[in-house]
């Protein structure tokens, strides 16, 4: 187990090393940027980012805790890593660009899982979100955002996801899409009308999403 105080300069070495990255990002120099990524993550967390297509989300679920702040302060800080390496690749067109973006986005999910309450704000899961695709992911990822974004009571974001899990999904996703929507129309039905209007699902709307959600798991299941 990582003692908490070299867990504390490991985070403080990655948060100085975040500066510097997007300081070249606002100065237009995106191949510094990527060399300051790509240093931190062997230096400071110890992965390679020229092999990271060959890590899978369990690789880097072995190596971290969300019990404590400190354990969730070092997952988030290579989540950021993670989002930047994918987004400067992306504006360099590369083909490697998808899955550090999909292991920031699981990382952040879990770290927000493991919080002891509902997140004030979607702005990190939003900004790594927006780069994928339902098809990008995994089951368990579309299954946490749906979860997520209705913990936070955006709940016109979490349908959108459900359907687009839904649209995406294979026949094998059938079981946990379906536990998916049970949970999630369930809560809706419980809430107030205000919470409902707040998360921009209208009650009336609520009815025919969970109609049409239906006639997309019976067509997946006779798939």
């Amino acid at each position: 187990m990582m003692h908490q105080d070299v867990l504390m300069r490991q985070v403080q070495q990655a948060a100085q090393a975040i500066a510097q990255l997007l300081m070249h990002r606002r100065n237009g120099q995106p191949d510094e940027a990527l060399a300051v990524a790509q240093e931190a993550l062997h230096l400071h967390f110890d992965l390679r980012a020229d092999a990271l297509h060959t890590y899978t989300y369990g690789h880097l679920a072995e190596r971290f805790r969300f019990d404590t702040d400190a354990h969730a302060d070092r997952a988030r800080t290579l989540s950021d890593l993670l989002l930047h390496l994918g987004e400067l690749r992306r504006v360099q067109d590369r083909g490697d660009a998808l899955h550090p973006l999909r292991l920031a986005l699981r990382l952040e999910l879990d770290r927000a899982a493991h919080a002891r309450r509902p997140l004030r704000s979607t702005d990190r899961i939003d900004r790594r979100a927006r780069h994928l695709t339902a098809e990008a992911l995994s089951t368990a990822t579309r299954r946490l955002l749906v979860e997520q974004y209705t913990r936070a009571g955006q709940f016109a974001e979490a349908e959108t996801w459900l359907f687009r899990w839904a649209k995406a999904a294979p026949p094998s996703d059938a079981p946990a899409l379906a536990a998916a929507g049970e949970a999630f129309y369930a809560h809706l039905r419980a809430q107030p009308d205000a919470a409902l209007a707040a998360g921009d699902l209208p009650r009336a709307e609520v009815a025919e999403g969970a109609e049409a959600f239906g006639a997309h798991l019976n067509r997946l299941q006779a798939a």
